[in-house]
């Protein structure tokens, strides 16, 4: 049986999650990166657990907001 779990990569849509799996040693740490990568404007919330092989589990929301602003330069005649 084979896995259809990427390590390199959670894909969360609109987010993306890297590494989706990883190995810790005892006071070790390692960065989580999350990509936002929206298909139209507007907030978006996803809740993500986090588990370990000690059956530890956290929770977390992450929230991505898309929103556009218009600057427009009004020069004189």
């Amino acid at each position: 049986m084979q896995s259809s779990v990427n390590p390199a990569l959670l894909d969360v849509s609109p987010f993306q999650i890297r590494p989706a799996i990883f190995e810790l040693a005892h006071r070790e740490t390692t960065m989580i990166e999350i990509a936002f990568r929206p298909s139209e404007l507007g907030q978006v919330n996803h809740e993500v657990l986090l588990l370990c092989d000690n059956c530890h589990m956290r929770q977390f929301n992450i929230i991505g907001v898309y929103s556009v602003y218009l600057c427009i330069d009004v020069g004189y005649i």
